[in-house]
């Protein structure tokens, strides 16, 4: 069997969501209507995108439970057993939601636990976590083959993190029964709590737009190496900090993706990577670089 070529593609089945996170810019913000992504156009992607990679990210902007044909959509995937990556907040854990999380064409589902407190900084957080903790103990039984990320992307320094999130770390630690030991050697990684199940440690980052300042026109970048992006309207992103389509590589819905991935602006910024050019402005004045030297 053929490698596929990327690791990972982002496709955003919508740019909306139903909360609205300090760290993530909201669609509004840039000025771009909020959509869903039809399931025509899904359905003509899908059996383009199984050969080219190994998984599929349901998100660039949005929240992928919050579109109305999500079922559908993983029905598709399954069709062509293309399997499937979904970042969450997980305030939407309804038993409808609840199932197709479980749905058999997920393979991973990354929880975004610090969205809760982003949006509700008054409320406590133990009725939305044990929702989402009872969810994951279900799936440790009926799908020990699904991988789960706890997400706190939250803070730069390890002991920020410990403070910032004690109580969040504390009753995940107590719900499953997690050593001290574990607790007590989290990096800036993925931690291992038990099975399948894992606390993923980061710090905040800057979605990268024009208005920033230049940060340097040398470095590199996975974008086009490792992964790419489509928006929910059907435009092709070089990577999945290009929310508002800034670099676009063409449409899906004028072009196939071949044809768009072997554009003249695609292969330059690929052999710009190679060379260590950032050949796109907006490249310049991404500071997420920075991590890839």
């Amino acid at each position: 069997m053929k490698r596929p070529r990327f690791r990972k593609v982002y496709c955003e089945i919508s740019n909306s969501c139903n909360l609205s996170c300090d760290f993530c810019p909201s669609a509004a913000d840039s000025g771009v209507e909020k959509r869903f992504m039809s399931e025509e156009l899904f359905a003509k992607l899908v059996p383009q995108l199984k050969p080219l990679t190994y998984a599929l990210c349901l998100h660039v902007m949005g929240e992928p439970t919050y579109h109305p044909n999500l079922g559908r959509f993983l029905d598709i995937c399954e069709e062509h057993k293309m399997k499937v990556s979904i970042v969450t907040n997980g305030t939407l854990m309804s038993e409808k939601h609840q199932q197709l999380l479980m749905h058999p064409a997920v393979m991973q589902i990354n929880f975004s636990l610090q969205s809760f407190e982003s949006n509700f900084p008054e409320l406590s957080s133990e009725k939305y976590l044990k929702k989402i903790l009872d969810f994951v103990k279900r799936t440790l039984t009926e799908r020990p083959d699904l991988h789960i990320n706890f997400r706190l992307w939250n803070s730069d320094e390890i002991s920020d993190v410990l403070k910032e999130n004690e109580h969040t770390i504390s009753q995940i630690k107590e719900y499953f029964d997690i050593p001290d030991e574990v607790i007590n050697n989290l990096s800036h990684r993925g931690n291992k709590l038990k099975g399948d199940l894992y606390l993923n440690l980061a710090e905040r980052f800057d979605w990268p737009t024009m208005d920033m300042p230049v940060h340097s026109e040398r470095g590199t970048c996975p974008a086009l190496k490792n992964q790419f992006g489509i928006l929910s309207d059907g435009t092709v992103i070089p990577c999945c900090l290009d929310k508002d389509g800034v670099v676009n590589l063409g449409n899906c819905n004028e072009n196939t993706l071949d044809e768009i991935l072997n554009s003249e602006r695609a292969l330059a910024m690929r052999e710009g990577f190679r060379m260590r050019n950032l050949v796109e402005p907006l490249c310049q004045r991404c500071t997420f670089n920075k991590r890839f030297k």
